[in-house]
């Protein structure tokens, strides 16, 4: 993907937002060319198999165009500004979980798990629980402290500490 990125800015130094369009199938390729870097961008700065920490990040930046600059600041910013990182749980109306982590989202828990092992010896995350009030699909106190006690032992022997944290009515 890195490879195939580097390839694409090289045939478009400009990136393709800077284009003339004249007419209506140029845009669709100029559309299509766009959607081209950002799956490449984002399959790079998300992937469940790897880690994408801030050196990476910075690697990345001077092959991308500005309209995905803003994005890798932000996610960079978040990995720099330090730990504790929010480990999301997302409970739908289906009782499907999945879980966000700094730039990564709708992870099931297989994948977070994959995360976990991936991220830094000694990384603290906190564990964003929920009252019934806060959630469009109430999950009981019992089920979301189930998932972090599962999580947490899974995450300590990688040497990751997760900790609970309850979210005020505010954040």
């Amino acid at each position: 993907m890195w490879a195939r990125l580097r390839r694409f800015h090289q045939e478009w130094p400009a990136g393709v937002g800077e284009l003339t369009l004249t007419d209506k199938d140029t845009s669709a390729r100029v559309q299509a060319l766009d959607n081209l870097e950002t799956t490449l961008v984002h399959s790079i700065v998300s992937g469940t198999n790897w880690i994408c920490g801030p050196e990476k990040l910075a690697r990345l930046r001077p092959l991308v165009s500005g309209q995905h600059r803003g994005d890798l600041s932000h996610w960079t910013e978040e990995w720099e500004e330090g730990q504790p990182w929010i480990l999301d749980p997302y409970w739908d109306p289906e009782d499907q979980l999945s879980f966000s982590v700094l730039q990564y989202f709708h992870l099931d828990e297989q994948q977070i798990r994959a995360k976990l092992a991936q991220m830094p010896r000694g990384a603290k995350l906190y564990f964003q629980t929920y009252s019934a009030e806060q959630m469009g699909s109430p999950v009981s106190m019992e089920k979301q402290q189930a998932v972090l006690q599962g999580l947490r032992k899974y995450a300590a022997q990688f040497g990751v500490i997760i900790e609970e944290r309850p979210r005020r009515p505010y954040d």
